[in-house]
């Protein structure tokens, strides 16, 4: 890693052990370096996530009657869990 950003963060006790404990383990180079690879994966998982659902959007954009299809089931799934 050639080009880094120091930054502060608070983390919960058990998340602060948990990364010394994957430091001591050799899971990673230091604390930093793991909380690193940690928000990376989060921040692909996210991107997945984001280019996932404008597949999905652009899908239901190019096939008529599809968005109202989904959302008729939705307030169906809703009114069936009691949440509408």
């Amino acid at each position: 890693m050639s080009n880094v950003q120091p930054i502060t963060i608070t983390v919960d006790p058990a998340v602060a052990e948990y990364a010394r404990q994957q430091v001591q383990a050799g899971q990673a180079r230091s604390v930093s370096a793991w909380f690193n690879a940690a928000a990376t994966r989060q921040m692909e998982l996210d991107r997945q996530g984001d280019a996932a659902f404008a597949a999905a959007a652009a899908r239901a954009a190019a096939t008529p009657g599809v968005a109202e299809r989904a959302a008729r089931r939705a307030a169906k799934a809703k009114r069936l869990l009691g949440a509408g």
